[in-house]
């Protein structure tokens, strides 16, 4: 009999050691769990965090157009000022990155005048030249709160632009290079010679 006792007790102990085991394993696996789903969710709000400062970003810049002036040499067209602030809410623009689109002509920031942009009429790609009015005291390529620029384009393209579209409407999109187009569409007088 105390044979049997004794064996009625081994196998009890035998049966919590395996269920410690078994217990032991589990709290291994939830923690292995539990670091991979902490690991995920700070992957998830650094992502989240990204692509809000990114929309903030894009939201809060954008240019606004306040003139628009074709010039002309008494035959025909020679260019187009457009003058342009940034919008209320914007932040910094950077001057570098604008790009102007008129009619499905792409213009581009020329710094260097032609080093960077290929320049190729029948691919749609020109560049422009911006005049800055600038208070004292600001430097740099981005356009502040307090910037007035004049956007240039004297060149082939524009003429003839201005000139095909004469007593027509043409479409003027700026697109900084993070943030928001803004588009006006104006109507070119005709020029009385």
């Amino acid at each position: 009999m105390m044979k049997w006792a004794r064996m009625a007790k081994d196998k009890r102990a035998e049966m919590g050691v395996g269920t410690l085991i078994i217990f032991i394993a589990m709290v291994l696996v939830a923690a292995v769990a539990a670091s991979v789903l902490i690991n995920v969710i700070d992957n998830l709000q650094d992502q989240a965090t990204g692509v809000a400062e990114d929309t903030q970003d894009y939201f809060n810049t954008q240019l606004r157009i306040i003139t628009v002036d074709a010039k002309d040499d008494g035959v025909g067209y020679e260019s187009l000022w457009i003058g342009a602030q940034l919008a209320t809410h914007s932040g910094p623009v950077d001057s570098h990155g604008v790009v102007l689109i008129i009619n499905d002509r792409y213009f581009f920031f020329n710094e260097d005048l032609d080093d960077e942009i290929d320049v190729d009429p029948d691919q749609f790609r020109s560049t422009y030249e911006m005049v800055w009015h600038k208070p004292s005291g600001f430097e740099g390529q981005y356009i502040m709160k307090a910037h007035t620029v004049q956007i240039i384009l004297e060149d082939d393209v524009i003429q003839e632009i201005l000139d095909d579209n004469e007593g027509d409407k043409i479409s003027i999109r700026i697109i900084p290079q993070n943030g928001l187009e803004t588009k006006k569409d104006f109507r070119v007088p005709v020029i009385i010679n």
